[in-house]
């Protein structure tokens, strides 16, 4: 949260890793239920960007009476085994926290409260005591990226899931607010709100045990998601709807199709950026994500060598534009621009404009 590398203090060097799902199915963690209940949203209708949807188009869409009824509806079906509801709300925006909280207690009789950046610590800490008191009547914080990480709610008996989320890192911190274990606890309840949304795929395949799509695609010989699932813990449930099912099925067979290594290479930059969380990812930024994605990155590698060879010799920073595959490489790193509007079946590699290249020059240039 302070954004300080933690790896660093440890010179990079990960001894023992245990992922989110083992430690749930080593009852380290608070089993799951998980209901995905269909959006009816249409995100077709709202900016793309490449990496998120507009915010302002977003929270319009959102701020939705109808889908407010939803939400409320289902919070309602899906109670806690004991006690009050004590719930987290993944929202959009600090607009759209204000008004999920605002509908959900006015409209709903459900006491919620919106809870941003703005608030200062005195004020979340007052919030999150307010929640956990059996005695207080608040069920429901609605809040917008400061939840996802470095919180400590262990009562917590919800997830509510208001926003499309793009990104395996952010869908598993998101999830893993609730798991903390706490007396009398048997489960947690997560209510995912899935529509037609870009990357819906993220959900299935993150509660599958996978961390990338490229990790899918690398892994997995099936486009059946019953199959995709059978990983997921023996004590949690999953249970979406049959909108959501259909959804699901479609995008994830999407993505065994066949398609080539420039698309694979476009998807696998915007799935890195998403997951990092910055707009220009920084070549040392990359390689700490290279686990996940280090055979691919290869070919893909591989691939643009290969083009050099095919297309001629590399240009200098700052020098013409080619026009078939091309690379720069300064002070022995490899930086070059990849433009994917292009007509031609091949992805444009150019160089630089500006500037050296360092472990903070950008890997990827990307004109989208």
């Amino acid at each position: 949260m302070d954004g300080r590398d933690v790896l660093k203090l440890c010179d990079y060097n990960i001894a023992y890793e245990v992922r989110l799902l083992d430690a749930v199915a080593r009852d380290w963690l608070t089993p799951f239920q998980y209901f995905a209940v269909y959006d009816k949203t249409d995100y077709e209708q709202i900016k793309w960007s490449g990496t998120r949807y507009d915010e302002n188009q977003l929270t319009m869409a959102l701020n939705n009476a109808a889908r407010m009824e939803v939400v409320a509806k289902n919070l309602q079906k899906y109670l806690p085994s004991r006690g009050k509801i004590k719930a987290v709300a993944f929202c959009s925006s600090v607009a759209h926290a204000g008004y999920a909280a605002k509908q959900l207690t006015e409209h709903h009789q459900i006491p919620a409260i919106a809870l941003t950046g703005s608030h200062s610590n005195q004020e979340r800490l007052k919030a999150i005591g307010r929640l956990q008191n059996e005695h207080d009547n608040l069920q429901i914080i609605c809040t917008v990226d400061i939840f996802n990480e470095g919180i400590d709610i262990p009562e917590l008996t919800h997830v509510l899931l208001l926003r499309p989320t793009q990104s395996f890192t952010v869908f598993l911190q998101q999830l893993g607010r609730g798991l903390r274990k706490a007396p009398d606890k048997e489960y947690l309840v997560v209510i995912d709100f899935v529509g037609n949304f870009k990357k819906v795929h993220v959900a299935p395949l993150a509660l599958a045990g996978y961390n990338s799509t490229e990790a899918f695609r690398q892994t997995s010989g099936t486009t059946s998601l019953n199959l995709i699932l059978k990983n997921l813990p023996d004590n949690c449930y999953l249970n979406p709807d049959i909108e959501v099912q259909r959804i699901w099925d479609r995008e994830i067979k999407q993505l065994m199709a066949p398609a080539t290594t420039e698309a694979r290479l476009k998807f696998l930059y915007l799935e890195i950026k998403e997951n990092l969380g910055i707009d220009d990812p920084s070549l040392y930024s990359f390689f700490q994500e290279m686990p996940r994605y280090q055979l691919f990155f290869c070919q893909a590698v591989s691939c643009l060598f290969r083009a050099w060879s095919q297309y001629g010799p590399p240009v200098t920073v700052g020098g013409p534009m080619g026009s078939g595959l091309c690379y720069c490489a300064f002070d022995n790193h490899l930086c070059f621009k990849v433009n994917f509007n292009k007509s031609a079946n091949n992805a444009s590699l150019t160089p630089p404009q500006s500037g050296p290249c360092c472990d903070q020059a950008l890997f990827f240039y990307v004109n989208l």
